[in-house]
C-alpha cells in the first residue's frame, strides 16, 4: 500500500502551474519575514521548497 498524501506538490503538475505556486509561495515568505514570526518563516519556506522540488521533478 503506497502512502496517503495530502500535500498536493506530490502530485504532477504543468510548467505553468509550478511557476504560479512558486510565484505564489514566495510573495507568502516575503510577507512571513516582515511579519517576524519564525514559525510562519518556517512554513512558508518549507512550501517553497516543496513547490521547488516539484518544478524540478516534474519540469527538468
Amino acid at each position: 500500500m503506497g502512502r496517503k498524501s495530502n500535500n498536493v506538490d506530490d502530485f504532477p503538475a504543468s510548467r505553468e502551474e509550478w511557476e504560479t505556486r512558486i510565484a505564489t509561495r514566495s510573495e507568502v515568505v516575503k510577507e512571513a519575514r516582515q511579519s517576524g514570526d519564525p514559525a510562519f518563516v518556517a512554513r512558508a519556506e518549507g512550501r517553497l521548497d516543496s513547490a521547488l522540488d516539484g518544478y524540478n521533478r516534474d519540469v527538468k
